[in-house]
């Protein structure tokens, strides 16, 4: 039986995709079901998880018709279809991984954008983010004449280098992420908040480093073939591995800054049916205590803190023994 590396691309496209899931959806009902009102970000956002969507059904294509096995290995009936397969990952990587990018530029300018350097440096990102997105997409599509020739060895034309065009994307892609991930981290550590709420929303940033990550090692597999391209559906079967990692982290940062509002929703519901279910006493009350000292009133009805959950503009108030005020996140 012919050597494959077939189950690892399966498992390495298919694990990234189902860990981000969860984030996703929770951010889906933290703005439609909970808060009742979409963003445009939110709709850039689902564009390019469908784009990641149709990347992963076609991870499964590519196997089918070759990826992972040696060049000698390949039917050559199937030849055709895996440099289709191949083709159209391409065009489903740089669209995806461009709306993600602008994704995280439109949910910035909402939250962050309060000074006119914020806007003017959000907006430069999302539009060379938008900009060279069609770009290479573009190219991509046509830099074959005709664009038979991609996966038509028979067709006479011509093909224009593509070495160029890569390693733009590359640059785009490593500038833009890591200006996003620089600026969002420094916005967080200046908002008032919780230091443990910090705490977890820098710790997604730190999580997005990822996406830096699996962008060189992407690139660094592509330009060994590039340079040498003998048995290349063997040698370069991480790449859709790392582009699976790269996008998928990408989903989990922009989801877990805007799901607030779904853990604020469900967190104490399921931390009553824990402490419910072992005899604890969260989210019980202590009973009422009332004395009159001085002719005022001391009452404690329950000694939990009450939370409101107010529109974006308004923020939470949290209701203590006085009242605090501190800017909502993007959720």
């Amino acid at each position: 039986m012919a050597e494959t590396r077939g189950p690892a691309i399966i498992t390495g496209n298919f694990v990234p995709f189902f860990l981000s899931l969860p984030f996703f959806l929770a951010r889906l009902v933290s703005r439609g079901a909970i808060l009742g009102k979409f963003f445009v970000d939110d709709y850039v956002l689902l564009a390019g998880w469908i784009a990641s969507v149709g990347m992963l059904a076609n991870s499964v294509v590519q196997v089918k018709y070759g990826a992972g096995r040696h060049q000698q290995d390949i039917p050559v009936d199937t030849i055709s279809s895996f440099l289709k397969s191949g083709y159209a990952d391409r065009q489903l990587y740089i669209f995806s991984t461009g709306m993600l990018r602008s994704s995280l530029c439109i949910m910035s300018l909402r939250i962050f954008g309060t000074s006119l350097p914020d806007r003017i440096f959000l907006w430069f990102i999302n539009i060379l983010t938008l900009t060279t997105t069609v770009a290479f997409m573009a190219f991509n599509l046509f830099n074959c004449q005709p664009i038979a020739m991609k996966w038509d060895f028979t067709v006479q034309g011509h093909c224009a280098d593509d070495t160029p065009g890569f390693w733009a994307n590359i640059a785009v892609s490593l500038l833009t992420n890591v200006c996003l991930l620089i600026f969002s981290a420094i916005k967080i550590n200046t908002l008032q908040m919780h230091r443990r709420q910090k705490y977890i929303m820098l710790g997604t940033i730190g999580i997005g480093w990822l996406i830096v990550v699996a962008i060189v090692v992407r690139a660094v597999r592509i330009a060994h073939v590039i340079a040498d391209h003998s048995d290349a559906a063997w040698r370069t079967f991480d790449t859709s591995i790392w582009s699976a990692v790269e996008i998928n982290v990408s989903v989990f940062c922009v989801s877990a800054m805007a799901m607030k509002p779904f853990v604020k929703k469900v967190a104490p519901a399921i931390m009553s049916w824990l402490s419910s279910g072992t005899g604890g006493t969260y989210g019980k009350t202590t009973g009422a205590v009332g004395k009159t000292t001085q002719g005022k009133s001391q009452v404690a009805q329950g000694t939990r803190i009450e939370e409101g959950v107010m529109n974006k503009e308004e923020g939470i108030v949290k209701v203590t023994a006085v009242t605090i005020r501190e800017d909502s996140d993007s959720g």
